[in-house]
């Protein structure tokens, strides 16, 4: 790399890269005409894997990753394929797999990345509750339907959670809603 026209001081260099773990340094001098100070960075883990259910590969889940320094986010292809590059090697990551209110929900599974450049591969399957429900009533104040009014379903034991909107009658409907919810 080369920098040009820099005003003499102390700065913090970082570089990054999909690749890599990123690499910071901090309190670098700079003083005119002094050559720049190399960079050395360490090749990320990877971690992939693909999501599928019952059915087959589940395409657009969202795969979350938690290190302990950063979160990532990415999605499915088509095929139910996901890959995350540029890790901390050799450390712990908790993974998750979810997609919208259609899967029973379950806790983050821990991973170790491996060695840099290595691949981990990690597949999880979503499961298909047995057992959905219907579940409504009406919004109202003082008898009269109330329109266009926001309702929240939301469970902490299955993490269930969708908000429904009124109709011109004041109804509202949850459809699919997971045993037990």
């Amino acid at each position: 790399y080369s920098m040009y026209d820099i005003p003499s001081g102390v700065y913090t260099l970082a570089a990054s890269h999909k690749d890599y773990f990123p690499k910071e340094i901090t309190n670098v001098q700079v003083i005119s005409d002094l050559a720049a100070e190399d960079i050395l960075m360490t090749k990320g883990a990877i971690l992939s894997g693909v999501v599928s259910d019952a059915n087959g590969p589940v395409s657009k889940a969202i795969v979350t990753l938690r290190g302990l320094k950063y979160a990532k986010v990415t999605k499915t292809d088509s095929k139910g394929a996901y890959e995350f590059k540029g890790l901390a090697v050799n450390s712990p990551h908790m993974i998750k797999a979810a997609k919208g209110n259609t899967y029973v929900s379950f806790d983050p599974d821990v991973i170790d990345t491996g060695a840099g450049g290595s691949t981990t591969t990690h597949n999880m399957t979503l499961t298909i509750p047995q057992t959905t429900w219907t579940f409504g009533g009406t919004v109202k104040e003082a008898g009269v339907p109330v329109n266009k009014a926001y309702v929240l379903l939301y469970s902490s034991a299955t993490k269930y959670r969708k908000v429904v909107k009124t109709d011109s009658s004041g109804i509202f409907t949850f459809f699919r809603v997971i045993d037990g919810t």
